[in-house]
């Protein structure tokens, strides 16, 4: 009996032992205030680099920048290809809990080389920006509608000219700028509803990146020639009449192949859903640089 009573007693020992408050064991670094931490705090840029450096003794760091990036090392180099001016925020871990400050940066110019692809300066005249409208005056007259995936290169089966496109949610004035001004930019204007006919998606702006390069690449459907130069994805709006006509609901659509991008001439095109194959079904764009005449 006595035996039990002394197991019992070191039992409960070992349990408040185990049990002392985590808050008490300061063991992870210094207590610091954000002055201190800022003191200890380093940005510099070099070219399209931003070198974040947290040099405070003992202490967890969490990098961010709103680029985007994100890094839990003490030291770190964040590349940012284009020009604008950015916030990089650091959050210490130490023995008195997280302190957070931050310090702007600038990065003076856009990566040469990131946009070395021509495809981008054509579609966006880089920081000053470029407008393309429908290509209303094409040899033809039609600038949206269907025809076959890796096989048609513009509208043919069901081919719609301006005055059609008003009842499908098109306009005559739609116009979409691109820019890499601070980002990769995109903005939808001059989207008017006409009469009972809502324009579709409406004005907007948004974000875009290009996927590019041979890799990407889609011949056509005999092999002889390129289809597609590679793809362009639009984030939280979408080009004029970008939906899925023939799909339930008509969801808008937000990824395109790119046809053709010249100095005057941007045309896209997307298959339906679960459209791989060649003369599937697949939907085109006839832009053109605004002020140009065929």
């Amino acid at each position: 009996m006595k035996n039990n009573i002394l197991y019992l007693m070191v039992a409960a020992m070992l349990l408040f032992v185990a049990c002392d408050p985590i808050e008490e064991r300061h063991d992870a670094g210094e207590v610091l205030t954000e002055a201190e931490l800022m003191s200890y705090m380093d940005v510099t840029i070099t070219g399209n680099v931003a070198t974040c450096t947290n040099t405070a003794p003992g202490v967890v760091s969490f990098w961010k920048t709103d680029f985007g990036q994100q890094s839990n090392n003490n030291a770190v180099d964040f590349y940012i290809p284009l020009q604008n001016t950015y916030t990089a925020t650091l959050t210490a871990y130490c023995a008195g809990g997280p302190v957070t400050v931050s310090k702007e940066f600038v990065i003076e110019q856009n990566d040469p080389e990131y946009f070395s692809d021509p495809f981008w300066n054509l579609l966006t005249n880089d920081v000053a920006g470029k407008s393309w409208v429908w290509a209303t005056d094409i040899p033809g007259g039609k600038i949206w509608g269907n025809g076959g995936y890796l096989a048609s290169v513009k509208p043919e089966w069901w081919a719609l000219g301006v005055a059609d496109i008003l009842s499908q949610g098109g306009t005559a004035t739609d116009e979409i700028i691109f820019d890499l001004n601070g980002g990769l930019n995109f903005q939808v204007i001059n989207s008017v509803d006409e009469g009972e006919n809502t324009a579709v998606p409406g004005n907007g702006t948004g974000t875009f990146n290009m996927d590019l390069g041979e890799a990407n690449h889609l011949m056509n459907s005999d092999g002889s020639a390129v289809w597609s130069y590679g793809k362009i994805t639009f984030t939280n709006h979408t080009i004029p009449l970008g939906f899925e006509p023939n799909s339930s609901g008509k969801p808008l659509h937000y990824v395109f192949d790119i046809l053709k991008l010249t100095e005057d001439e941007l045309q896209l095109a997307f298959p339906e859903p679960g459209v791989n194959y060649a003369w599937g079904t697949a939907w085109f764009y006839m832009f053109k640089r605004k002020g140009y005449t065929y």
